[in-house]
């Protein structure tokens, strides 16, 4: 590892410890970018759009938004 906060990252992934909690539903996680992830699908605002004619489908964050593409507009 470069330096040794990203060795103490690492080490979250060997822990069950989810010090990280969503105070808006029960989901708890090991990091806090993690948590702040998850907050925006609290949120209304969803500015990844899909850009295919006729869907009107848009999400809070990149990674949903490409599961969408991949599960309904492969070639």
């Amino acid at each position: 590892f470069n330096n040794s906060s990203a060795l103490a990252k690492h080490k979250l992934t060997h822990s069950d410890e989810r010090k990280y909690s969503c105070n808006l539903c029960s989901k708890a996680f090991k990091r806090q970018d993690h948590l702040n992830g998850h907050m925006m699908t609290h949120s209304s605002k969803k500015p990844f759009e899909c850009k295919f004619i006729g869907c009107s489908k848009s999400y809070c964050d990149a990674r949903s938004l490409r599961r969408h593409l991949e599960n309904h507009h492969q070639d």
